[in-house]
């Protein structure tokens, strides 16, 4: 929580290709949303990261964040500048998945973006139910990548 993109790659992209996974999840870029706003450099982190991992041979997941300025909860000055980041943020996560094929799970229209009861208090996370949806989102998406011969 509450680190930038870069501080993401500097911190926990070496461990993970230390650990040699086979399945990955790269996302970022939430808490550089703020000032001063640098879209060119969240997709360069963003890209370095799932760069990296793709080079390992793993299958790298990657997400957009819903817009949770729709949940009503943000003050309508907060929601006009935070809005259109998420949707830039979007953007560039789409971008990425293309350019590396990764597994790419679209939150931004998701019917939870309007629901104020999945954000935390500090409205930038998920709350605890937040996580619980996608979660359950995210398994689904990967078992749905499971052939149905070896799903047993």
């Amino acid at each position: 929580r509450y680190l930038t993109a870069r501080e993401v790659r500097e911190t926990q992209i070496q461990p993970a290709l230390d650990f040699e996974p086979d399945l990955t999840t790269v996302l970022a870029g939430g808490n550089d949303l703020g000032d001063p706003f640098d879209p060119e450099g969240i997709e360069r982190e963003l890209d370095t990261m799932v760069a990296d991992l793709i080079d390992t041979g793993a299958t790298v997941s990657t997400f957009s964040m819903p817009d949770v300025v729709r949940c009503g909860r943000y003050p309508k000055q907060m929601a006009e500048v935070l809005g259109p980041r998420i949707a830039v943020h979007r953007e560039i996560s789409v971008r990425i998945a293309e350019r590396y094929d990764t597994v790419f799970f679209d939150y931004f229209n998701h019917p939870m973006s309007a629901d104020p009861s999945v954000v935390s208090d500090d409205l930038l996370h998920p709350n605890m139910r937040g996580h619980a949806i996608v979660a359950d989102l995210v398994l689904q998406g990967l078992a749905s990548l499971v052939p149905a011969s070896t799903a047993a």
